[in-house]
């Protein structure tokens, strides 16, 4: 735990909320080890999340047949206090070690 990340907080929202339900969520979060007070787990009806995640570049497509097929993008965010932004990481290429330097190179809240 350090303590220049102590500011720092963690939101996954899913692309599937007819099966992510906040029962699955809370389990996932569970078996992940996530501590509730930095990882939340996000979840809404269909229309919401498609619009939340066309936000920022996302694209989530559907089987008509098959609503549990499901083909997407991936995105993760690195966002400052202020709500703003500051790195999109564009697919699952990305290190750790990237997103922490990423994440450390926000200044943290003033507040």
């Amino acid at each position: 735990k350090s303590p220049e990340l102590a500011h720092v907080r963690l939101a996954t929202v899913t692309i599937d909320p007819l099966h992510d339900t906040p029962a699955v969520l809370t389990k996932h979060a569970q078996t992940l080890k996530a501590n509730p007070a930095v990882w939340s787990f996000l979840t809404g009806d269909e229309a919401n999340v498609g619009h939340f995640a066309a936000q920022f570049g996302l694209s989530v497509m559907r089987d008509a047949k098959d609503p549990s097929n499901i083909t997407h993008t991936l995105r993760t965010l690195v966002i400052d206090p202020n709500g703003k932004i500051v790195k999109t990481f564009a697919g699952n290429g990305w290190t750790p070690s990237e997103l922490l330097a990423a994440i450390k190179a926000v200044p943290a809240p003033t507040h």
